[in-house]
């Protein structure tokens, strides 16, 4: 495991490295909060050891500023006598523990080696998940917009787990377009022009808001499928509304002259172009997304 030492008492730096690597771990020593971070993003330290009290900064800028660069990064703050606040506030801030001075050198023991094995099973999951040949997800959500992208995160999360070098953005927008058309358009209703309209007059939250209201569209879900195979990515996002003649939609082009002033109607054209493929199905409530992911040399 690879431990960051951040301390500028060189006898405390030096018990620390002594202990940590007398347990067969390896330690790096910095004594103030830009080397942290100059050797954090270099040497990716799985877990740091740092005092409050620093020369430039405290322990606390120094998780939050770590945590910054490596979320999973596991830090533990060193407090001196009466330093229970400090350490109830580093733990609001992320902190996985806190160790007051004197440092009980059997508690650290304890402590690297419980941190060691959340190490070594983080490193096993990444490793079982290039080993994973497909997946699935399915979500059934109501008509609540602001769900659309922690949704797409969480759809995607297994997506980058596996495909940790591909870049899976335009996955994310097009998902985005086809979630909320499938609740704007689909399950509430809102034809292109009305939407055209309410934008123009910063009017569609207030739209939405009356076609909540009414039960036939409050009650309408949107379903998300998603499958990963290999490579190959696919997902189906259908609603419950009654549909629409998507074969238009194919002939519509958002970049002609006539419709660059039009504040919507992009959705479909941009998933188009950020997917291999894109095909309505039945009445146009239902669509499958489909995209071979390749990797960048």
């Amino acid at each position: 495991m690879r431990v960051l030492i951040v301390e500028d008492s060189q006898d405390v730096a030096d018990m620390l490295g002594i202990l940590c690597e007398g347990e067969g771990h390896r330690t790096r020593v910095v004594s103030h909060l830009e080397e942290a971070v100059q050797v954090t993003l270099e040497y990716r330290p799985h877990l740091v050891l740092t005092d409050f009290i620093l020369p430039k900064g405290d322990g606390i800028r120094v998780l939050c500023e770590l945590k910054k660069i490596d979320r999973d990064v596991l830090v533990v703050l060193i407090t001196g006598y009466g330093g229970e606040k400090v350490a109830v506030e580093a733990l609001r801030h992320g902190a996985s523990n806190y160790l007051n001075k004197p440092i009980n050198s059997d508690y650290l023991k304890q402590l690297l080696h419980r941190y060691h094995r959340i190490v070594e099973g983080r490193e096993n999951a990444q490793r079982i998940c290039s080993h994973i040949t497909s997946t699935s997800v399915a979500v059934r959500i109501p008509n609540e917009t602001p769900l659309i992208t922690p949704l797409v995160e969480h759809l995607l999360r297994s997506v980058r787990e596996i495909h940790q070098e591909a870049d899976i953005s335009g996955l994310h927008l097009g998902l985005e377009e086809m979630i909320r058309n499938a609740i704007e358009h689909g399950n509430l209703g809102i034809g292109f022009e009305e939407k055209s309209d309410a934008l123009a007059n910063c009017a569609l939250q207030k739209l939405m808001a009356e076609r909540l209201a009414i039960p036939q569209f409050a009650a309408r879900r949107v379903t998300v499928d998603l499958t990963l195979t290999g490579d190959l990515f696919r997902c189906v996002v259908q609603d419950e509304g009654e549909g629409f003649d998507y074969r238009r939609q194919e002939h519509y082009n958002p970049l002609a002259p006539e419709a660059l002033d039009r504040l919507n109607g992009r959705g479909i054209f941009l998933t188009r172009a950020f997917f291999d493929e894109l095909n309505y199905e039945g009445c146009g409530n239902r669509v499958e997304m489909l995209k071979r992911i390749t990797h960048e040399a």
